[in-house]
């Protein structure tokens, strides 16, 4: 049996991800609203200087409130609006536009994370975030709670974002990937060697007919008149 074995230090990629807010149904990018500025700054610098094969996303949400198609399109424009952004401080970059729905998996997390929050309250709005109902049938169930003007000023502006992801593919990983994938091959053809001759077919043409003999090997299980002439055969 042939066995290989490979070891090595994989390198990461090299990932940049930033969050940029946005305000209340808008899809400007706004550099003064709450952290954008940071933010930005380190897409500003990353973004100038981006191999060709950087892979760029643009992922965007919009916070429950009002309708779902909305929401949707918002989020849409939202995505096209960052696109847009980028594209001015590199005109080369290929970008993924992945445009959300409603952001309500990260208003569940704040919500289970809100040391503040009474636990009666915080078990109602997870029930209304776990149900089967539509999103807009949760949205009408949420605004109809007593301390929805609370939730919305704690939660609902940090639902309103996009999440800008620049990769840089280790060129380390490309070549290991490359050097696994030529060991692969050849363990592949060695094994393929070694099945043939484990189980090769021996062919012999005896009085013009053409009769197949299997190895010794194989012959254990065979009669003792049979094996006797298969190993003549073989001989």
């Amino acid at each position: 049996m042939l066995l290989l074995s490979v070891f090595s230090l994989r390198a990461q990629d090299n990932v940049t991800r930033v969050k940029v807010l946005f305000p209340f149904d808008s899809d400007s990018v706004m550099v003064g609203y709450r952290n954008n500025a940071a933010q930005l700054s380190v897409i500003n610098s990353a973004v100038t200087s981006l191999p060709a094969d950087a892979k760029v996303s643009v992922t965007s949400f919009s916070s429950p409130e009002g309708n779902l198609a909305y929401n949707r399109n918002l989020s849409l424009r939202r995505a096209k609006a960052m696109e847009a952004y980028l594209k001015k401080l590199n005109s080369s970059l290929n970008i993924e536009l992945h445009p959300g729905e409603e952001a309500w998996n990260e208003l569940r997390e704040s919500v289970i994370s809100d040391s503040r929050l009474q636990e009666s309250v915080r078990n109602s709005v997870l029930e209304i975030i776990g149900s089967n109902d539509d999103l807009d049938v949760k949205e009408a169930k949420l605004s109809a709670l007593p301390q929805y003007k609370t939730l919305y000023a704690n939660y609902f502006k940090q639902l309103r974002y996009a999440v800008i992801e620049l990769r840089i593919e280790n060129s380390a990983k490309a070549e290991d990937q490359h050097a696994n994938s030529e060991i692969s091959k050849n363990e592949s053809s060695a094994l393929e060697k070694t099945s043939e001759k484990i189980v090769k077919v021996f062919s012999l043409t005896i009085f013009g007919i053409r009769t197949v003999c299997l190895p010794r090997c194989q012959l254990e299980n065979v009669s003792p008149v049979r094996r006797f002439q298969r190993e003549r055969m073989v001989s």
